[in-house]
């Protein structure tokens, strides 16, 4: 770069610099005039009375004020211009160039060419440019400019600022209020007379508020200065209100109107003073509003238009944190649980409680920990001692620690801390849920049985080896899974001390054999993988896999039955002990009635009802382990007895009713009377014992016998609801069928006009229907939507076979069922977050309800071809009708009792109401309709619904027969009978191993009701013992 480059280009950043200095310079000017100005102006605010011409000036003065920060930036930026001026403006800053640069900048333009000034010596020239360039060379511009009156403007800026932010600081009531005044429009003086005195905007101006804080609380008194009379306070402070009135007045009043009450308002009186100065006090206590009203020494009233609010905070509960424990524990039963907390309260604490509860028991026990004086924060320790608490091992604790504060306002208020739940270690609990996993392996063993059974490998089809690839890489991972699961039940076995000795080696037994054919079956299938793209061994390989398969599949079958004869032996021994642990605490019980037999206090009968609590968690406990030990069977053969093989569940409910009459006995003081329970209760109990002691094998699965005397009974009842429903179906058939032949003869012109119409209409239905996007609605929803579909089908056809009645009953049931489905596709589109979906559905609604209401416009035109009482027999049809609707009543009575009847013997055969609920409810239902229609004089209807009420009662008599003949004798029934059979291979049909799998599977895949998989799993696990 030459020297007149460098010197040109360092008198264009010295320009630049100058610019900058000029903009900083009146930036600090507006900055202190617009802080000045407003601060000065927010003072002013609150003590003149029209701040709107307040307001006026300030925007002039601030108009000046970028005035004067426009010119301090301007001028720079006009006689920076001239790179002459800006060469005399460095000279004067470095005096000993000699005017080196201003010559350069007036002479630079001349060189490369000749110049036509006489005695101009170009090498001058450019020594001079020399010169001048090494002066300025390393030299940054900023260095020459005057920064004095910018760093005093700084420092203004800076003081400024300060101050305003201390005064702010300091009194922010006031610059609030002088900021709402001088923002607001001017306050009106507009004054309204009415018939009770003068109504003004406001009355009181210059207000000062002083706050006086509950004691409490700490805190100093606070005034407020030139406030606009909102009010801010905790409930109990005390609040002085002064200010000036705009008229004389005489007498005055603060009136109050409480948010909850507005109704009434409190009224404050206020001290008159001299100039126009009025006073009040009072205590907040709610939030609301308030206003002035005063008498003139005229006697005028005067009122305040507007209102001022009152906002309460609220003195917020102590928040507290648990430090320790940081999260639920388990811990040994005499354990020392330290708990370790932080408490914080706004105004101080008072006291720090430790809070515990024992789980289902009881209520909340607190202790005092700490009594503080109002510290606001505090961190302290403590102990929960739980050999104090007659625990017992299961049971869980939940611990918190809650805080008071110093609040005399209202009351002190509870602040809590998180919950930690504390469990007592329970070595029963963790054997149980050992027992539990090894249930849950058995059942992940049966998924791998099935699993390997029936792949590939074991169906021979080998021409797919990638696919045999992947197949056997999930068997494998499956493989792993369940040696992973039977490591994960060994550790858990080696700590429980309730676990017999020789079923650690029993399962480490099991776990060696997989886990050895798993290896196997992993190194074949690697090399298999590493070779997959030029394997010339897939056949041997194949073999290999085969026989890893075959291997798995046969330890799997012996694995399963030791298994699970190991989980039965396992719950077997829980069941007896605690059998023993029943006897044991209900001879407890006997001991303790004995020794109230000849009197009893309260605090007696206090301990006696405590041990029939234990005894009653104890038949819980017992009713959870019997459940867990039942055997499923099919649900051809659903037997009570099944589940329960010695009887220990029906014994365990006996043994329930039996503590609730002992519970009743002693509540009453009747110590003999539950003396006698309790020695009945203690001679079954060890009954049930011996038998248990014979072993679960021995014990017979249910009873023998022919059919019950009560199911011979219900058998009767029903076969004469069936016959009077038939009699009743016989006698209004020809009614119906003369009704429906004077209404054909009596509209044979116009009948089929009619029907005509309807089948257009309801092919509009359909129409309707089909317009209905499924997608958009649930699959509830959708189903009931594929059958209203049906429905309208059906419609149309019975109307074109002429079949009136029951097109009218179709209808009927059509607009019923829409109707249905409208109301919960509206539930569904309330739930919808997204509003097109939401849209869609409420559109889909919408066409169902038109739908349904075209559905009962056909029923409604229908139902005015029927009964016709123009017929000449249409008297007599009426009596008889009449006839015939009392006795449908009567059957319809007789069918309730015939339910209530076959509830109350339920408690003795479970699943016996649920199997005929459905069926008896449907049949009552049609009953009521045929009723209804009989009443009315419409048999062709009321046909319809007899005949309904009759199929009803015929499915409830045929299953009532099946039951009879399914299994003579048995204590329990089955639910939901399937009308197929499904094929269930029985223990005689056992076959070897591969045919037996082939036949398990094949019945497996045969459908059943889905109430009964899992019953239908449980039986087949059984076959394999």
């Amino acid at each position: 770069m030459g020297s007149f480059e460098i010197v040109q280009k360092f008198v264009t950043d010295m320009r630049k610099a100058l610019v900058r200095l000029a903009l900083a310079e009146g930036l600090c000017v507006l900055a202190t005039g617009v802080l000045l100005l407003l601060a000065g102006a927010m003072l002013l605010a609150n003590h003149i009375e029209q701040p709107h011409l307040l307001r006026a000036a300030v925007w002039v003065s601030l108009l000046v004020v970028a005035a004067t920060a426009a010119v301090a930036i301007g001028q720079p930026l006009v006689w920076t211009r001239s790179t002459r001026k800006i060469a005399l403006y460095v000279e004067s800053r470095l005096p000993n160039l000699h005017s080196a640069i201003v010559s350069t900048v007036e002479f630079g333009g001349l060189t490369g060419s000749k110049p036509d000034l006489v005695g101009l010596s170009m090498p001058l020239v450019q020594q001079t440019a020399q010169t001048a360039a090494n002066h300025l060379r390393d030299l940054a511009p900023d260095k020459l400019t005057d920064k004095a009156r910018l760093d005093s403007l700084k420092r203004l800026v800076l003081a400024v600022s300060v101050t305003t932010m201390l005064a702010v600081f300091w009194s922010p009531e006031t610059f609030r209020a002088g900021a709402v005044a001088l923002m607001s429009d001017p306050i009106s003086t507009t004054v309204e007379d009415t018939t009770t005195g003068q109504i003004v905007d406001v009355a009181v101006r210059d207000i000062r508020i002083r706050y006086e804080f509950p004691a409490y609380m700490g805190l100093p008194a606070r005034d407020v200065l030139g406030a606009a009379g909102d009010l801010t306070a905790y409930p109990g402070t005390e609040i002085r209100i002064e200010g000036k009135t705009i008229t004389p007045v005489k007498t005055g009043e603060l009136v109050f109107f409480a948010a909850a009450n507005a109704e009434t308002p409190v009224r404050v009186p206020l001290t008159v003073g001299s100039e126009s100065t009025v006073s009040g006090r009072f205590i907040a206590t709610v939030s609301g509003t308030y206003s002035f009203e005063f008498t003139t020494p005229d006697g005028e009233h005067l009122s305040e238009r507007a209102r001022r609010a009152v906002d309460l905070e609220p003195d917020l509960a102590p928040e507290l944190v648990l430090l320790i424990p940081q999260a639920d524990l388990e811990v040994n039963l005499n354990d020392s649980v330290p708990v370790v907390f932080r408490a914080t309260d706004d105004f101080g604490l008072g006291t720090i409680e430790l809070v515990h509860q024992v789980r289902n028991k009881g209520e909340p026990v607190r202790q005092r920990v700490q009594t503080l004086e109002a510290e606001k924060q505090f961190q302290g320790d403590t102990q929960l001692e739980l050999a104090s608490l007659d625990l017992k091992p299961g049971d869980t604790v939940d611990v918190w620690v809650e805080a008071q504060d110093l609040n005399t306002v209202s009351g002190p208020t509870r602040g809590q801390s998180e919950v930690r739940s504390i469990k007592i270690w329970s070595p029963a609990e963790k054997h149980e849920e050992i027992v539990d996993s090894l249930a849950q392996i058995v059942e992940l063993m049966l998924t791998l049985l099935a699993d390997r059974s029936e792949g590939l490998l074991a169906e021979g089809r080998f021409e797919h080896y990638p696919a045999i690839l992947d197949s056997v890489g999930v068997y494998n991972a499956q493989s792993q899974v369940l040696v992973k699961a039977l490591d994960a039940v060994l550790e858990a076995v080696t700590l429980d001390p309730l676990m017999p000795e020789d079923v650690h080696g029993q399962i480490m037994v099991i776990r060696t054999r997989h886990d050895e054919i798993q290896r196997a079956e992993a190194h074949t299938l690697t090399k298999a993988i590493q070779v997959a793209q030029m394997d010339t061994r897939k056949t041997e390989r194949i073999s290999l896999f085969s026989g890893h398969n075959n291997d798995v599949i046969g330890a799997l079958e012996k694995d399963i039955i030791a298994l699970e004869k190991l989980v039965d032996k396992l719950r077997e021994q829980k069941l007896m002990e605690q059998t023993r642990d029943l006897l044991s605490q209900q001879n407890e019980l006997m001991d303790l009635l004995a020794a109230m037999k000849d009197g009893a206090s309260p605090e007696d009968q206090e301990r006696a009802q405590k041990q029939v609590d234990q005894l009653q968690q104890q038949l819980e406990n017992m009713m959870q382990q019997v459940a867990k030990s039942a055997k499923n069977l099919p649900y051809e053969n659903f037997n009570a007895g099944a589940l329960d093989p010695e009887g220990t569940q029906k014994n365990v409910m006996d043994f329930q009713k039996m503590l609730d009459e002992i519970r009743k006995k002693i509540q009453e003081g009747d110590m003999e009377g539950a003396m006698k329970l309790a020695e009945e209760m203690q001679k079954q109990m060890a009954e049930m014992m011996a038998q248990m002691e014979q072993g679960f094998e021995g014990m017979p699965m249910a009873g023998g016998g022919g059919p019950s005397p009560m199911m011979q009974e219900m058998q009767g009842d029903l076969a004469n609801l069936e016959r009077e429903q038939a009699k009743l179906v016989e006698e209004t058939d020809p009614v119906a069928e003369a009704q429906r032949k004077a209404m054909e003869e009596k509209r044979k012109e116009q009948l089929d006009a009619i029907l005509e119409e309807q089948k257009q209409k309801a092919q509009a239905l359909r129409e309707e229907l089909d317009q209905i996007n499924p997608k958009n609605v649930s699959e509830s929803s959708r189903n009931k939507l594929a059958d209203l579909k049906n429905n309208a089908a059906e419609l149309k056809d019975t109307l074109e076979q002429k079949e009136v009645a029951q097109a009218q009953k179709t209808a009927e049931k059509l607009a019923q069922d829409a109707a249905k489905l409208k109301d919960e596709m509206k539930a569904e589109a309330e739930k919808q977050k997204s509003k097109q979906q939401k849209k869609s559905i409420e559109k889909s609604s919408g066409q169902c309800e038109n739908a349904g209401n075209t559905a009962s416009d056909i029923a409604k035109a229908l139902d005015e071809l029927t009964a016709d009482p123009s017929d000449p027999n249409n008297a007599e049809h009426q009596k008889k009708l009449k006839e015939l609707a009392e006795r449908q009543r009567g059957t319809k009575e007789k069918l309730k009792e015939f339910g209530q009847k076959m509830a109350e013997n339920s408690e003795g055969m479970p699943g016996l109401k649920e199997m005929f609920d459905e069926m008896l409810e449907g049949a009552e239902q049609s009953m009521e309709q045929a009723q209804s229609k009989l009443e009315q004089g419409k048999g062709q209807q009321a046909s319809l619904h007899e005949e309904d009420a009759l199929d009803q009662l015929g499915q409830a008599k045929k299953r009532m027969q099946q039951m009879m003949q399914s299994r003579p004798g048995q204590s329990g029934v089955g639910a939901g009978l399937s009308n197929e059979n499904t094929e269930i291979p029985k223990a005689e049909d056992y076959a070897p191993p591969a045919a037996f799998r082939e036949a398990v599977l094949r019945a497996e895949k045969q459908p059943s009701p889905k109430k009964y998989e899992e019953l239908n799993k449980e039986y087949y696990k059984s076959l394999f013992r």
